[in-house]
């Protein structure tokens, strides 16, 4: 060190006339520290080059730094700009943890909605499906005990017959596109297959 304002002093816990005796490396002891600042230097690197300086007390703090040569008569000396960043990289702590909160948080919403998804359509498949099926057996039985001169009354319960088969398939429908079945019978891949499969039905559109 040639020159040190008080601002330095303060950082560094050193008064002036000892930093005077020292040099940058006393507070920057890393293996690759006197090479990383050698290159910077030649390079002359605009961004802030990262380090932790060491204090008097023994207390290490990370630091940015601008480097550059300046030249005074005919000696070269590197002007550095020190600033402590302790606060800021406790704030992308902070920060960074709050992510990692709201990443778990979003995880268990999607969890928690799936589980419930999943609920309402065996709800729906189990409970409605088994009903419909019920009444259809039902008025398979009642049809064969109408009479055959009956004609209208035969037309009626088909189209009842009809109009629960309908239902069967929208509660089918329903519930495979809350949570397909296959999702949990068989994985992922199968029920994508599946997904694929029903949307080109649907569309006409071929699908890889």
């Amino acid at each position: 060190f040639k020159f040190v304002n008080p601002a330095f002093c303060k950082m560094s816990g050193y008064p002036r006339n000892e930093l005077l005796k020292r040099t940058y490396f006393d507070m920057d002891t890393r293996e690759h520290g006197i090479n990383k600042f050698i290159q910077s230097v030649k390079n002359n690197v605009k961004t802030p080059v990262q380090v932790w300086l060491t204090r008097k007390d023994g207390t290490v703090f990370p630091s940015e730094i601008n480097r550059k040569i300046i030249k005074i008569n005919d000696d070269e000396f590197v002007l550095q700009t020190i600033r402590d960043v302790t606060h800021r990289k406790g704030s992308e702590t902070k920060l960074n943890k709050s992510r990692n909160q709201l990443r778990r948080l979003s995880g268990r919403l999607q969890t928690v909605r799936e589980d419930e998804r999943k609920k309402i359509a065996a709800d729906i498949h189990d409970d409605l499906g088994q009903t419909m099926t019920a009444l259809k057996i039902d008025l398979s039985l009642l049809r064969n005990h109408i009479p055959a001169e009956l004609g209208s009354a035969h037309e009626r319960v088909d189209q009842m017959d009809d109009m629960i088969s309908g239902l069967i398939e929208s509660v089918q429908r329903i519930s495979s596109e809350l949570r397909p079945g296959l999702l949990d019978n068989l994985g992922l891949l199968p029920a994508i297959e599946w997904y694929i499969n029903d949307f080109e039905n649907r569309t006409g559109i071929i699908c890889t």
